[in-house]
C-alpha cells in the first residue's frame, strides 16, 4: 500500500513496475496474489496476513507496524524513525542499516541528482529487506514457535513512542490509535476484533446481521439454515475473487466504500 499517488509519480511507476515483475515470477503463478492499495486504509486487511511489511524511506511513527501489533502479526521494517525504537527481535525484523544514509555511503556527494541518490539508498535497502522476507519464510515453515511467540508478543506489547498525551487527552497518539480504534487496551477476548473481518461492505453488513440472528435464535433448525447462509457467503467471496482475479492484470484500488468491499472480498 501506498499514497495516494498521482499517476506520473515517480514512486506510484515504481509500484507498478515491481507488480508487472512480480507478476512475472515463476510463470506467473503470483500474478492473482498481489494488489496495489493507493490511499484506502486497509484496516481488515491485518486479519488476512501472516507478517506485514513496511518499505518506509522516512517514518515518523509508523502506521502499519501499529495494525500488525493490534492484529497479532509479526512484521519487517526498514531502519527508519519510529519503528526503530519498538522494533527487535521477540516481535518483528528491521533491515540492518537506515535507509536515508548521506550520499558518501553510496560513493556519492551532495553533488548528485536527488533521484540518483534516492536510486543508490533503494539499492542499497533491497536486499536487506529481501533477506527480511527470506528470515519470514523460514521461520514460518521452520519454527513456529517463534512465529506464534512474535504474535503473542504483538498482541500483548504496549508502545508509547514519544509520549505526548498532554496534547491528546491524556492519551500519546499512539495509545489514542492503538486503544481508541483497534481496542487493544480491553485485551484480546473482550475487544471488538469487527475491523480484523475478512468481509466487508454491504455483503459483510448483512454477513454481520446473519451471525447476531444465528446467536439469538433458539432454535436449532433455524440455526442450520443461517449456517448454511454464512457458508454460502464465505463461497460467494471466493467466486468474487475467482472471477475478478482475470479481468485486469493489476487494478489500483480507490478510496470508497465500494472498491474497500471488493478488495477485503478477494483477501
Amino acid at each position: 500500500g501506498g499514497g495516494p499517488w498521482p499517476k506520473d509519480a515517480r514512486d506510484y511507476k515504481l509500484i507498478l513496475k515491481d507488480m508487472e515483475e512480480i507478476s512475472k515470477l515463476d510463470g506467473g503463478i503470483y500474478k492473482h496474489n498481489i494488489m496495489h492499495i493507493n490511499g484506502f486504509s486497509p484496516k481488515q486487511l491485518v486479519g488476512c496476513i501472516t507478517y506485514g511489511m513496511l518499505t518506509s524511506r522516512r517514518e515518523i511513527c509508523g502506521i502499519t507496524p501499529l495494525e500488525c501489533k493490534a492484529g497479532g502479526v509479526p512484521y519487517g521494517t526498514t531502519l527508519t524513525g519510529g519503528p526503530v525504537d519498538y522494533t527487535n527481535p521477540s516481535n518483528g525484523f528491521t533491515t540492518r542499516e537506515a535507509v536515508e544514509l548521506t550520499p558518501e555511503h553510496y560513493g556519492l556527494s551532495w553533488g548528485n541528482t536527488a533521484d540518483e541518490i534516492d536510486d543508490a539508498r533503494i539499492s542499497r535497502q533491497a536486499p536487506q529487506v529481501s533477506d527480511i522476507f527470506k528470515n519470514m519464510v523460514d521461520e514460518h515453515s521452520s519454527d513456529r514457535n517463534s512465529y506464534i511467540a512474535k504474535c503473542k508478543k504483538n498482541i500483548e506489547e504496549k508502545i508509547d513512542w514519544h509520549e505526548n498525551a498532554e496534547y491528546n487527552m491524556g492519551k500519546s497518539a499512539n495509545r489514542r490509535y492503538l486503544d481508541d480504534i483497534w481496542e487493544t487496551d480491553k485485551g484480546w477476548e473482550a475487544r471488538n476484533k469487527s475491523k480484523l473481518r475478512r468481509l466487508t461492505g454491504k455483503l459483510g453488513e448483512f454477513k454481520d446481521t446473519v451471525e447476531e440472528l444465528m446467536h439469538q435464535s433458539k432454535s436449532k433448525p433455524a440455526k442450520v439454515i443461517l449456517g448454511v447462509v454464512l457458508g454460502s457467503l464465505a463461497i460467494a467471496s471466493g467466486v468474487f475473487m475467482y472471477l475478478h482475479k482475470s479481468s485486469k492484470k493489476f487494478k489500483t484500488v480507490e478510496n470508497n466504500a465500494e472498491s474497500g468491499s471488493k478488495l477485503n472480498q478477494a483477501a
